[in-house]
């Protein structure tokens, strides 16, 4: 037996972990030193890398710091999030770029501790690795316990756009969407002539746009709007001018918003001109109202929005309608309708869409008070190969036990058909990316219609739905054809989304399937299964083979002779194998007997 205290003091001890898991082994060194050496994760070189989706658990001495790294890409948002048990002003969190400086975390969220939390967020502007920086608090005493987790937020294409240097041009009366949380900054530069006059309106889903400010051409600050509305600034010179939009958010917190900048040099196109994408026109309204027209190819996807430029009035409205070639009117109403197809109190911007049905010219038809100023946009764009699928007449037939892949607008509703046997179970599931969440609806059979409702479902007709676009399952209660829709999320849907799209996938899996046999009254029927296998006595009957068999119909009594017009009893009948076994027993007991006799003799019995 070692006596281990001859080996004197242990520098240095060595815990190895070793972990089985399905792929492998997994060996965890562990190391603690003594001395004047250092932990690991106390200096810059020496981080932990840990992963966006990954919680880190650790003690943080007084003075102390850990380091950790995580791999990011450029143009999305990333959040730490601190959770410590200290009681007041706990351990404080810093974001690094990959060049060591502290990364600008703007608005709310700068990583100071406050409760035991800390968070610090940022929009990431070079790809590369990053750093996390846990820091001691100034008044802590002892060892603090906490948690760091590194998440990631999806953001817009126009970021990163965090500086004015990186201001992102846009046209003048285009609209413009995009994402926006608690750390992010969005800088758009437009050009303008001198005497020019700028408006801006903005809008949100979910919340509102603080402040927005108008740089001039030099960076100097030429005009300020808290409630996210400028009207008619005068521009002093010719340049570029910056337009900054900062939003008063949490850094966990997301905001989808759109605004349309507009200055007086746009092009100025008469009444009933022609739509062009991307190149607003500008007209003012009459007592007869307004119309502009534009060509639609058939499943191409409509978006137009719709300006009130002089408004002094905020209860004096503008609309707008869409039709198709024959006049009928069209375009789909979001379920949040606040800013669809007419302008409210509190926007200046009224957005909608359709998908066109046919190829054709289609009208846009402006309309309200008299001598009012607007300007007009629209943007085309092509969506899958299965619209316009918009209802049930319309549906794309799919077949069970596929996935179909799709773009879905938010004016879009898609409309499948799939073919179901009386006692099929159907689980259907939707998946989607892109600028908003997706729901899916079920209906029954003979559903030839389907009635206005706030959720975008089928409305009566609907069978079951998944508002959260995950899963959905029903049972067929009859044979038929049944229709699954895909939709913008109730919570999703509004104006703003008319202006975005999503790409999503549409997963059918069918089980308890069977198949029906139908028995006549006449005297044999044939029998040929597709699908499935059946064992009779020792008779397999097996896919796309055929059997002839004398079937007995149900209630009528057969004779010897197979004449269903001549009576008698009906005898069981009993099969080779149960036949088999009744004749070995018979056997066994007769050789048992035998035996039994054959020693009673013997013994003196007879």
């Amino acid at each position: 037996m070692v006596n281990i205290s001859s080996f004197g003091r242990i520098e240095i001890v060595i815990l190895l972990i070793v972990s089985l898991t399905a792929g492998g082994v997994i060996v965890t060194a562990v190391t603690t030193a003594t001395g004047g050496s250092t932990d690991t994760g106390d200096t810059r070189s020496q981080t932990t890398v840990i992963d966006t989706s990954s919680t880190v658990s650790d003690e943080i001495d007084p003075k102390e710091v850990d380091w950790y790294a995580v791999d990011l890409n450029s143009g999305m948002g990333v959040t730490a999030q601190l959770r410590s048990d200290s009681a007041g002003a706990g351990p404080s969190v810093t974001l690094y770029g990959p060049n060591g400086v502290p990364v600008r975390s703007a608005g709310s969220g700068n990583g100071t501790a406050s409760n035991g939390r800390a968070a610090s967020g940022a929009v990431v502007e070079r790809s590369g690795r990053h750093y996390v920086k846990v820091t001691a608090g100034s008044a802590q005493s002892g060892p603090v316990s906490y948690e760091l987790s590194v998440s990631t937020t999806k953001l817009d294409r126009h970021d990163p756009n965090e500086h004015r240097s990186q201001a992102v041009s846009i046209t003048p009366g285009s609209p413009v969407t995009g994402v926006m949380t608690g750390y992010d900054q969005e800088y758009f530069a437009v050009d303008a002539n001198a005497g020019d006059t700028l408006s801006i309106e903005t809008t949100a889903n979910g919340g509102s746009i603080g402040t927005v400010t108008v740089l001039g051409p030099g960076g100097k600050q030429i005009h300020t709007a808290s409630d996210g509305t400028v009207n008619g600034v005068q521009l002093p010179r010719a340049g570029q001018y910056t337009i900054h939009l900062d939003a008063n958010l949490k850094p966990t917190e997301t905001l989808n918003y759109s605004f349309t900048a507009m200055t007086n040099t746009e092009q100025t196109n008469t009444t009933d001109s022609r739509l062009t994408p991307e190149t607003p026109v500008h007209g003012t309204t009459d007592s007869t109202g307004t119309t502009h027209t534009i060509d639609l190819t058939k499943g191409q996807g409509l978006s137009v929005a719709l300006t009130h430029e002089n408004r002094t009035d905020h209860s004096n409205s503008l609309s707008f309608s869409i039709s198709d070639p024959n006049g009928a009117a069209v375009g789909v109403m979001p379920a949040d309708s606040r800013g669809a197809y007419r302008t409210t109190p509190g926007t200046t911007t009224a957005v909608g869409g359709t998908v066109a049905k046919q190829t054709g010219t289609y009208t846009v038809s402006v309309s309200g008070e008299p001598k009012a100023n607007y300007s007009l946009s629209v943007e085309t764009g092509k969506l899958d190969k299965h619209d316009p699928n918009e209802q049930p007449g319309t549906a794309t037939a799919i077949k069970a036990n596929t996935t179909t892949a799709g773009v879905l607008a938010g004016y879009d509703q898609d409309v499948y058909a799939v073919d179901l046997q009386a006692g099929q179970t159907l689980t259907a599931a939707s998946t989607s990316t892109g600028g908003f969440k997706s729901a899916l609806w079920a209906a029954g059979p003979n559903t030839t219609g389907q009635s206005a409702s706030r959720d975008l479902s089928f409305g009566g007709s609907t069978i079951t739905g998944a508002p959260g676009g995950a899963n959905l399952t029903f049972t067929a209660n009859q044979t038929g054809t049944y229709l699954l829709k895909v939709v913008p999320h109730p919570t999703a849907s509004s104006a703003p989304t008319f202006f975005k799209s999503v790409s999503y996938e549409l997963t059918t899996t069918v089980s308890n399937d069977v198949s029906v046999l139908n028995v006549s009254t006449e005297e044999s029927t044939t029998i040929t299964p597709s699908t499935i296998t059946e064992t009779t006595n020792s008779t397999t009957i097996a896919p796309d083979d055929t059997l002839t068999a004398p079937i007995t119909p149900p209630n009528r009594p057969t004779s010897s002779t197979g004449r269903p017009d001549q009576s008698t009893t009906e005898r069981p009948a009993i099969n080779v194998g149960t036949g088999a076994l009744l004749a070995f027993g018979s056997v066994f007991a007769a050789f048992i007997g035998v035996g039994a006799v054959e020693w009673w003799r013997q013994s003196g019995g007879l």
